[in-house]
């Protein structure tokens, strides 16, 4: 698994935006170096509330495996260097289902990338996180519609570590805006998050001249910010039928 896909799915989706990666590769005499430009593309895939099914008719989910299938059809699976997924549950319901449930996941999006691409080997990695507090805290803290108060007493509820899971939920759902955030961030923190990072040679501006046969000598590449990030735009959330719910 490469630094990029590894440093993303140990500190989750905020690092991987500022992750870059470079390296020189030195050719045969005559021959002008070549940089690796790194490239990687970030997407999401969502699950119904309580429900490890990939539908790919929902939330968007046709246009994020479509955008998965082009980017490694165009540029070929042998140069992929890693695909790392991570599978979460919103964080409603009875703790340990949702441990369940985001693994659950988890198996799904292994299961369905093994059977469209199968040469991925040990590339692909999947981990699962259970419930997914970050991504929610990371919502309501660029949230635009709720006042400064609102997005304060939230994410000191989030944030509270003192108490148990069960107690931090129940603070949660009695919240005047409870019903606000599950019907806006709720469904899209039911997920997969998806980086595939892949990498191919581009020639340097300047030949450098390699010294000859038997001359002592040294050059030094400087390394250049060429790192690439696609990403989806947000995604509309359609209001669920059912706004209260016990499970995540």
């Amino acid at each position: 698994m490469c630094e990029v896909v590894k440093n993303w799915m140990q500190y989750g989706f905020v690092v991987w935006l500022s992750c870059m990666a470079w390296c020189a590769v030195a050719q045969t005499p005559g021959e002008r170096p070549r940089q690796m430009q790194t490239d990687s593309l970030f997407t999401e895939l969502h699950f119904r509330w309580d429900n490890a099914v990939l539908d790919t008719l929902y939330l968007g989910n046709d246009r994020a495996l479509s955008l998965i299938r082009q980017r490694i059809d165009s540029i070929g699976i042998a140069h992929i260097d890693s695909v790392g997924i991570i599978s979460q549950s919103s964080p409603e319901g009875p703790y340990y289902h949702n441990q369940r449930l985001s693994q659950r996941r988890a198996r799904a999006m292994r299961a369905y990338m093994e059977e469209h691409y199968p040469a991925l080997g040990d590339r692909l990695t999947v981990n699962h996180e259970g419930e997914s507090w970050e991504q929610l805290r990371k919502h309501v803290q660029r949230d635009e519609e709720l006042s400064a108060a609102s997005i304060e007493r939230v994410l000191g509820i989030i944030d509270d570590n003192t108490v148990p899971i069960a107690t931090k939920k129940r603070r949660l759902t009695n919240d005047p805006v409870y019903r606000y955030l599950y019907k806006t961030y709720y469904p899209r923190i039911r997920n997969s998050m998806v980086c595939i990072v892949h990498s191919h040679p581009i020639a340097l501006r300047e030949p450098i001249a390699l010294p000859a046969p038997g001359v002592a000598t040294s050059w030094v590449i400087e390394p250049t910010r060429l790192h690439k990030v696609q990403l989806l735009p947000p995604l509309p959330v359609p209001p669920p039928s059912v706004i209260h719910s016990p499970l995540g």
